[in-house]
Formats: structure tokens, sequence, C-alpha cells
């Protein structure tokens, strides 16, 4: 009987070559990049929530992890074009920044500053675009409206065109966030299209 347990344990994990997935025991095993995880499982009913815990995950639960939700939702980047941790680096930014700004009453004291963290957030460290465009649009806020400038640049000075790649298309889109209200507005996208070779004018959206 002992032997057929200890069967049972083993066969929740599968060997695939090269790394295990599954678990046994109290382990389980993942694979997150080129990189195998192992993490012990906690037991059920063992865990114990503070108040400050409770307070903890409420906070995480009722606004970190939506907001962060409907920025990726907005920005339409639910069809793969991001890398396998964006969720979390976007949860870690975001709870610092509402942490930061949480006030005793529960609240939240928001300035213009307060999403500064995540100017220049990527969502995709393994993309090739960042081998690629040398140059980066500067955004100007003001109190009713938003200017993204795409600065003159040259081809293929600050543009690295991709191998028999002829042109490209360059797109932007603004989602604009009312949090007060829990509004949100996702604006048309913007392209320009680039050819190699040619030297683009600076141009104002």
């Amino acid at each position: 009987m002992a032997i057929f347990d200890h069967y049972k344990l083993l066969v929740m994990a599968i060997l695939d070559g090269k790394s295990l997935r599954g678990s046994i025991g109290n382990l389980s095993f993942s694979k997150q990049g080129n990189i195998n995880v192992v993490r012990s499982k906690p037991g059920r009913g063992n865990v114990k929530q503070t108040e400050a815990t409770k307070k903890s995950a409420s906070v995480f639960g009722n606004y970190i992890s939506p907001l962060s939700k409907y920025i990726r939702m907005s920005f339409h980047l639910l069809t793969g074009f991001y890398d396998g941790r964006m969720v979390n680096r976007m949860n870690s930014d975001i709870s610092t920044i509402l942490y930061q700004s949480i006030t005793p009453e529960g609240t939240f004291k928001l300035t213009k500053q307060s999403f500064d963290r995540l100017t220049g957030f990527n969502f995709n460290l393994a993309s090739v675009l960042n081998k690629s465009v040398l140059m980066m649009p500067e955004a100007t806020f003001t109190a009713d409206e938003v200017k993204v400038r795409i600065p003159e640049f040259a081809v293929p000075k600050d543009l690295r065109f991709p191998p028999k790649a002829n042109t490209c298309t360059i797109e932007m889109q603004v989602v604009q966030f009312n949090l007060e209200k829990g509004l949100w507005m996702v604006y048309p996208l913007e392209s320009v299209v680039l050819k190699k070779g040619a030297l683009s004018d600076s141009q104002t959206f």
C-alpha cells in the first residue's frame, strides 16, 4: 500500500525531457522562461491571515489587480504581445503607487506625479523593438490636451529595419482613465508609415 500511495504522488508530475511539470506531495514544479521553479504548497487550513494581511489582500483584489487588468485590456494586450512576467511587473508597480497613496481612512490620494512610475513601462522586454527603435516619442500634458510628438529621425540611423524589410508602421494609442468615476476612454490608433532609407519629419498628434 505504501508503494502504491507513493506511485500516485509521483504521477502528478510529468518529466518532459528537460524539466518536471506538476506537483509531488507538497512541492509544485513549473517553468518560467528558461528557469525551472520549485514551490512548496501551503497546507490546507494552516494559513491564518492577520488583520494586516487581510487588508493587504483586500487592496490587491479590489484595486491593484483590477486596475492592472483594465490597463492591459485597454491597450488590447491580450493577444500575446507581452512577456511572461509582464503582469507581475505591472502589478508590482501599481501596488507601489497605490500603497504610497493610501490614506489612514482607506482611500487614495493621487497626484499628477503618482503614476510617473509607469513612464516607460515596457510590455515586452524580449521584443526586438527595444533594439530597433533608437528614438522615443515625447508626451506632454496640459489641462485639456495630450500631445504625442515623434521627433525627426533618420532611417536607419534611428530605426534599424529587420532584414529584407523595406517599410514599417509605428502605431500609437492613447487611453484616458478617470479613476474617481471608474471610467476610461480608448482613442483610435494613430499610425506612421516609414520607408527604409528615408528621413522622417517630426510629427505631432
